[in-house]
């Protein structure tokens, strides 16, 4: 694993929208939107939290692999993030917030998670031309 470039790092702080993808083990994909996407202090690993839906939190159960897209609308540039979940931790539980959902999902508690990511691969997203060659 190789240390996340500290030029992402400031990038991190100014993105607009973070998509994460998982996949069933019949290879359909999912995405959900995560926030306060940073890198650890060691440069290692990638962070971040969203509220899960069901589907999301079944897929890393059967697979760890997931690929993050990130975008600054303003600078037109963004990175794929590819890599596996080492560690996902409850943030927080809601009980009540949201009764109309809560009682369609009755079975399963609506919880914030923080995923842990170690990156495998880095590649820039862009609009127009661009490489799928890894940065790191």
């Amino acid at each position: 694993m190789s240390k996340i470039p500290g030029k992402i790092k400031e990038y991190l702080s100014n993105v607009d929208i973070v998509y994460v993808t998982t996949c069933d083990k019949d290879k359909v994909p999912h995405i959900a939107i995560a926030k306060d996407i940073r890198i650890t202090n060691d440069g290692e690993y990638v962070v971040f939290k969203s509220w899960f839906c069901v589907k999301s939190l079944e897929n890393l159960a059967y697979n760890s692999n997931v690929a993050v897209g990130t975008y600054n609308m303003q600078e037109k540039s963004g990175y794929q993030f590819i890599g596996k979940v080492v560690s996902k931790d409850v943030e927080a539980v809601l009980n009540g917030y949201a009764p109309e959902l809560e009682s369609i999902e009755a079975e399963t508690p609506q919880e914030e998670y923080k995923l842990k990511i170690e990156v495998e691969s880095i590649l820039e997203l862009h609009f127009g031309t661009h490489s799928d060659k890894s940065i790191v």
